[in-house]
């Protein structure tokens, strides 16, 4: 599935706040996008500071140059053995452009004050990363990874975001979400942040397990959409299918001046977020409760067999193998567990 960025904004100049049916949003499904947010000069140079990052043999006109190996904060790696992704962090932080495009964004910071509570918001000390995706076309058949920013170290957050540079068109390498996971895995976290020790929660990693075996949206959009979304959001870089296109993304963190790594949970999930709970609207006591299960009701042979098949995903993900065979691995193992459960010939 797939949405469009900012497909319903009125123009360059329309009003840098979040709508009462977007707050609803988020609180339902996890994240909102907003149209239009960054200014197009600092995108530009933005995009210039990544270019000059990569490989001297990288022709920024010419993708038949983008071969070979790029050093990142996770080493050094093909293009294809990284699915095309790449995370510029250290090398870039504290670059101005960048801060002042995104980090230090007024308008970002009152959208974020719009659901945590007016004033509220502590500046980032620096933004995440910039994370370009380059085209792996051969890669087609290979699932997305989907994950929760639950880092040791990093500082807590309660709102991330994640900013088109450039146009992500359909297959892109858009930002993939799983709406509605935020909420199914809050009440499995034991901090109300965005610590590691959730990962270490048994009922946490059930949950992910199950949700990533869903489809999630693939987020399209034009340069200067912003996506806002919950810390305990499940989500994934998607892969970019489109030869001669890179994904231009920027990925920042906001946190709040009471959020600690080692607060407890509450037992809402909107405890301490003002503007969600002065909204008060039925979509928001409604959000409050845990989305439903993906495999609740789902007989346990079936339920197995759908794991299973994830496994073999998983697996194969980490198999430097061609993409058809990929898919033809799976079918075989979809042909296999499906036998099990209705019988040849089904």
């Amino acid at each position: 599935m797939t949405q469009i960025a900012g497909e319903n904004a009125i123009g360059q100049d329309f009003p840098m706040h979040l709508s009462n049916d977007e707050i609803e949003d988020f609180a339902f499904h996890g994240y909102v996008v907003k149209a239009n947010i960054l200014d197009p000069a600092l995108m530009r140079r933005a995009v210039d500071v990544m270019w000059s990052k990569m490989p001297q043999r990288f022709e920024r006109n010419n993708s038949s140059t983008w071969r070979g190996k790029i050093t990142d904060c996770s080493g050094a790696h093909s293009i294809g053995a990284r699915d095309g992704k790449v995370k510029l962090r250290e090398e870039i932080w504290g670059n101005t452009v960048i801060d002042e495009m995104v980090t230090y964004n007024e308008n970002i910071i009152r959208m974020i004050e719009q659901l945590v509570g007016p004033g509220s918001v502590v500046a980032p000390e620096r933004f995440r990363g910039l994370y370009p995706i380059f085209p792996t076309p051969e890669y087609e058949s290979v699932p997305v990874i989907p994950h929760v920013d639950f880092d040791g170290s990093a500082l807590p957050f309660k709102v991330g975001i994640a900013a088109y540079l450039e146009d992500v068109p359909e297959h892109g390498g858009g930002f993939n979400v799983w709406p509605g996971s935020h909420r199914t895995l809050f009440y499995e976290c034991m901090t109300n942040s965005s610590s590691f020790k959730n990962k270490k929660a048994r009922g946490f990693r059930t949950r992910v397990k199950e949700i990533s075996k869903t489809e999630p949206v693939e987020i399209t959009g034009g340069a200067g959409d912003v996506i806002l979304y919950h810390f305990c959001l499940m989500h994934a870089a998607g892969i970019n299918l489109i030869p001669g296109h890179v994904r231009q993304a920027v990925f920042c963190n906001y946190r709040t001046k009471v959020c600690r790594m080692d607060a407890p949970r509450p037992d809402n999930i909107w405890d301490g977020w003002v503007g969600i709970m002065d909204l008060g609207s039925p979509k928001i006591r409604q959000s409050m409760r845990p989305a439903r299960s993906p495999l609740r009701g789902i007989a346990k042979t079936d339920r197995a067999s759908v794991i299973n098949v994830a496994s073999m995903k998983r697996h194969l993900l980490r198999t430097p193998i061609r993409a058809h065979k990929v898919l033809r691995e799976l079918r075989r193992h979809l042909r296999r567990s499906i036998e099990a459960i209705m019988g040849p010939g089904s």
